[in-house]
């Protein structure tokens, strides 16, 4: 069973009600799907205190396009030892090699409902770039992009779609020499992302005022 975003309830409460279905045999583990690392970290502790069961593996998104989980979601998952299943690999479907800049197919995207839709013309530009990449390596982009995933150690594995199964598990043999990510890295530096992070979890904006201000009668210094 995988947290999505708890919203306004806390992971611990979370926690405690997935307990009791584990324990009702509903499912055998917890997994997260969209947390950030602050609550990650968070999960254990409230385990400790509520309940035994703790989160076993994470499903955040990650892709050439979206590496920003390598800032803090995947070193947390590694001194945690929680697998991490990343999905969105081929990056909502940019990394198939189907979609150009300007073309007709991009009107009919999937999925144009989720904020920073496929269509954000930054990541239409910077998806062209390693298709010369995959060229030179005698590799589908498909099999280049599913290859960069999971070249990450602390990647357990990645998650493909139905639509896309086909040819895809022959990616899973596909090894890049160091040369190709390198150059990934000079089209999307380490640990970021081109664009808005599609799904991924956005944590509360800093405009919002009560977030970032005291209450005016709390202000004084002394």
């Amino acid at each position: 069973m995988r947290i999505r975003q708890p919203g306004r309830t806390g992971i611990e409460a979370t926690l405690s009600a997935l307990t009791d279905l584990v324990r009702f045999g509903k499912f055998r583990a917890i997994g997260s799907s969209s947390l950030p690392a602050s609550e990650i970290v968070e999960a254990p502790w409230a385990g400790e205190r509520r309940s035994p069961h703790r989160l076993r593996t994470g499903q955040p998104t990650y892709s050439i396009l979206n590496q920003a989980i390598e800032r803090e979601l995947l070193p947390v998952a590694r001194r945690s030892g929680m697998a991490v299943s990343v999905r969105s690999p081929l990056a909502m479907g940019l990394l198939t090699g189907r979609y150009r800049k300007n073309d007709t197919l991009i009107g009919n995207i999937r999925m144009r409902w989720v904020p920073g839709r496929p269509s954000d013309p930054r990541k239409l530009d910077a998806v062209q770039q390693p298709i010369p990449l995959a060229e030179q390596a005698g590799r589908p982009l498909t099999h280049l992009a599913m290859a960069f995933a999971t070249s990450h150690p602390d990647v357990t594995s990645a998650i493909i779609g139905p639509r896309t199964l086909n040819g895809l598990p022959a990616a899973a043999a596909t090894v890049l020499d160091d040369a190709v990510p390198d150059r990934v890295d000079e089209i999307v530096p380490p640990g970021t992302g081109v664009g808005p992070l599609d799904v991924s979890h956005r944590p509360p904006s800093p405009a919002v005022t009560g977030l970032r201000r005291r209450p005016s009668s709390e202000r004084a210094a002394a």
